[in-house]
Order: structure tokens, then C-alpha cells, then sequence
């Protein structure tokens, strides 16, 4: 019996793809964009270098494709948010927005640094903008349910200067604080 050559694993292009995007995000939950490299992200896929730029050419193109990731998953994540929450209007809405921002910089710090390295990235490079536009509208949206729209974009990028603040002081807000603020914003204020 003559020895048979090896079968030849089928390519899959979106499964490589998609292999290739989940380093990536390794790469920057690691190392942030100042360490996100062709190179970086072949040694996690454990594909070539080659493999890497045909499938991205540029490492803003692996931005990119991570951060529409990003975006949709927070899409997700807000839909799953509302109806686990039941919410009846912004009594009830706010302190449980207020303790998923605190998550968001204490238990899921090393992720809300590599989404937040992401939307800064967008600072200098437009074609990121209306990728990260989707999680500022996104935000509003979720907040609009239970208020105007100007009040919800206002209240959007609080919750934005919240996380931020969270990530970069030492002391931190918390959840009691950031309720607090939130109400105020949305005159939700509870009188002792």
C-alpha cells in the first residue's frame, strides 16, 4: 500500500480572518495600538507574516476590523443590558448604568483600555471616526429610551468622562458617586 499524502486542510478565508482579528485584539489587550504589529499579531495566530497583510493590508485595517468588533459587541451588549434590566424609566435605569460603568474600569479594566486605546486612535486617523461615532450613538441611544435626545447624548459623553476618569485616577469614582452624578445630570436626584 502505497503512503498517502496528507489531506489538505480546506481553506476557510473567514475563519482566518476572524482567527487573525481575535490576536489581534490579544495583541492590543497586551500591548495596546503603540504594540500592535503585523509581526505581533502573526506570532499569536501562529500564521505568517504573509497571512497577516493578505488578509490586512495596513495595521489600520486591522484597527478598524477590530474596532467594528468593538462596536458590535457593544451593540450587543446594550440590547442584552436593557432586557435582563427591565427597566421602567431612569430611576431604575441609572443606578444600574452607574454600576456598569464602575465594572467597566475595575473588573473589566484590561478591556475598557483597549477599547478606549482604540477610540483615541481615531483622534488621528478619520477613517476610524464613524466606527467610534457607533459606540458614542450607541451610548446615547441606550440612554434615549428614557430621555430626550440631547439629554441623552449629554449624558453619553458623562458616562464617557466617567470611564475615562475611572481609568486614569487613582481614586476613582464610585458607584455611589457616579449614581449621583448621573442623577444630577438626569434630575433623577433622590431628597434625603
Amino acid at each position: 500500500m502505497a503512503d498517502q499524502a496528507p489531506k489538505r486542510r480546506r481553506r476557510d478565508p473567514e475563519r482566518r480572518r476572524e482567527e487573525i482579528l481575535s490576536a489581534a485584539e490579544e495583541v492590543l489587550l497586551e500591548r495596546g495600538v503603540a504594540g500592535l504589529t503585523h509581526r505581533a499579531v502573526a506570532e499569536k495566530t501562529g500564521v505568517t507574516l504573509g497571512a497577516t497583510t493578505y488578509y490586512f493590508k495596513t495595521l489600520d485595517d486591522i484597527m478598524r476590523a477590530v474596532l467594528q468588533r468593538v462596536a458590535d459587541r457593544f451593540a450587543a451588549y446594550l440590547d442584552a443590558f436593557h432586557e435582563a434590566g427591565e427597566f421602567t424609566g431612569l430611576g431604575d435605569f441609572v443606578p444600574a448604568l452607574a454600576q456598569a460603568l464602575v465594572e467597566s474600569y475595575t473588573a473589566g479594566r484590561d478591556l475598557t483600555a483597549m477599547e478606549c486605546d482604540l477610540l483615541f486612535a481615531a483622534m488621528r486617523r478619520p477613517e476610524l471616526r464613524p466606527i467610534a461615532d457607533q459606540l458614542t450613538r450607541a451610548t446615547a441611544a441606550a440612554i434615549a429610551r428614557y430621555t430626550d435626545p440631547l439629554t441623552a447624548r449629554t449624558a453619553a459623553a458623562l458616562a464617557m468622562g466617567i470611564t475615562i476618569q475611572g481609568m486614569t485616577t487613582p481614586d476613582p469614582p464610585d458607584v455611589t458617586e457616579v449614581t449621583t452624578m448621573l442623577e444630577r445630570l438626569l434630575g433623577t436626584e433622590r431628597t434625603a
